[in-house]
C-alpha cells in the first residue's frame, strides 16, 4: 500500500487492554503534504485487515535512526510513551538518536 504524501512509515506494537497488542504507525510526510488521522486510517482499511488498521498514528518530522541507518523501533517505543503521556513534538524529540 502506498501513500503519495508520506515519505516514510514506521509501525510498533503498542499495549492494548484488549488485544493485548495494537500497531501505532509514525508518519513523516513529504514537504508540503497534508494528510490528517482519520484519512490516513480510511485509506488504510481499503487495503488492510480491520486488525491491521493502527490503532494510533503520531505524525513526526523525522523518523529516529541507529548507527546504521535503521528505523530506531526502541526510540519510537519511548516516542510513544511520551506521545501518551502529552509530550510535544519538540520535547519528543529529545529522544532521537
Amino acid at each position: 500500500l502506498s501513500l503519495p504524501e508520506i515519505q516514510e512509515v514506521a509501525a510498533i506494537g503498542v499495549p492494548d487492554p484488549k488485544w493485548g497488542e495494537r500497531p501505532c504507525l509514525f508518519v513523516v510526510l513529504k514537504p508540503g503534504a497534508s494528510l490528517n488521522e482519520a484519512v490516513l486510517k480510511n485509506r488504510l482499511k481499503t487495503g488492510l485487515a480491520g486488525w491491521q488498521v493502527p490503532e494510533r498514528v503520531v505524525f513526526t518530522t523525522e523518523l529516529p535512526k541507529t548507527a546504521t541507518g535503521k528505523v530506531s523501533k526502541k526510540t519510537l517505543r519511548e516516542r510513544f510513551q511520551g506521545h501518551n503521556r502529552g509530550l510535544s513534538e519538540g520535547e519528543l524529540q529529545k529522544f532521537h538518536d
